[in-house]
């Protein structure tokens, strides 16, 4: 089996998705292993990626506050149900993501 470098969070498809930190959103696409997923660059050289989306609410380029709509849970990809696999890197290295994913109110 391959590494599974981030963190599986099963939710219903539709959920929400709110950014857990200010950035910039590098990219948003479709592969076959990921499916629908995006990329936000934010300080301190961490990239976070949200995979296996049902939809995007935000656009490359467009810059994100903590809280803000990004996207929500699908099963997009190579998957066996809906949802969200979370990665975070950190100058390049994978880092546990757990710590941010903190509860955010609007």
């Amino acid at each position: 089996r391959k590494f599974h470098a981030g963190i599986d969070i099963r939710a219903r498809r539709g959920t929400p998705i709110f950014a857990p930190m200010e950035g910039l959103v590098l990219e948003t696409g479709f592969n076959r292993g990921l499916g629908r997923s995006l990329k936000i660059a934010c300080a301190n050289q961490t990239i976070l990626t949200f995979a296996h989306l049902s939809k995007f609410h935000c656009k490359t380029g467009k810059r994100v506050r903590r809280g803000d709509l990004v996207a929500y849970v699908g099963s997009s990809g190579l998957t066996t149900g809906p949802h969200l696999h979370f990665t975070v890197k950190r100058n390049g290295r994978f880092i546990n993501p757990i710590h941010l994913l903190t509860p955010v109110s609007k």
